[in-house]
């Protein structure tokens, strides 16, 4: 392995480390932002084959995905329904509180 090829080795490093802090960062500025889901940067080798010789050359920054839970996700999903559905529950009991209002000229006990 040449003098150069090892410096090919650790530029390759210093980029995909360089890109793992940059997701970090963006990770960091983004935590307090509604909906924001943290990202991880995946690295993998960089293989050269001569021959019959499998040697590696460097590390790079595969993927960069989203990372989340599917059952909070569920679970969220879920609970934001369950909430519309009250929420559309007690505006219909707001309307017809009035006519049933206790004690009152116009309640159902005063009908009656």
């Amino acid at each position: 392995m040449s003098t150069f090829s090892m410096f090919e080795i650790g530029k390759s490093a210093l980029i995909a480390s360089r890109k793992s802090m940059d997701v970090t960062s963006h990770n960091i500025a983004n935590a307090a932002t509604p909906g924001y889901s943290r990202q991880d940067a995946f690295l993998e080798p960089i293989i050269q084959r001569q021959s019959q010789m499998i040697s590696g050359v460097g590390v790079r920054v595969s993927d960069v995905r989203r990372t989340r839970d599917v059952f909070v996700d569920a679970v969220l999903r879920n609970e934001i329904g369950r909430e519309a559905a009250y929420l559309v529950q007690q505006e219909v009991l707001d309307h017809i509180q009035p006519a049933v209002a206790e004690p009152g000229a116009n309640s159902i006990r005063g009908v009656l």
